[in-house]
């Protein structure tokens, strides 16, 4: 978790102390950990958003540290689910 936080806090990041502080706070930062350490792949529907200075997104985070982040369609496709009518 130390180098989630380290990531997040580093001021070469353009997040305002509001946006670290809620991340910090957030359940995001113990799954994006969690899967670190275990090799997870995270599930989200959030968006890249790297340019963003109010919201760390979870795709931005997973990317530097090589964790797999799908959107939910994704996951239900590789786990050989369909949705059928």
């Amino acid at each position: 978790m130390t180098r989630l936080v380290q990531w997040a806090t580093d001021s070469a990041r353009p997040y305002s102390q509001a946006a670290i502080d809620k991340f910090l706070a957030s359940g995001d930062l113990r799954l994006i950990a969690h899967a670190l350490v275990s090799g997870a792949t995270v599930v989200t529907r959030e968006q890249s958003a790297p340019e963003s200075k109010q919201d760390i997104k979870i795709p931005d985070v997973c990317a530097p540290f090589g964790i797999v982040c799908v959107d939910p369609f994704t996951a239900y496709r590789a786990m050989g689910l369909r949705l059928v009518s």
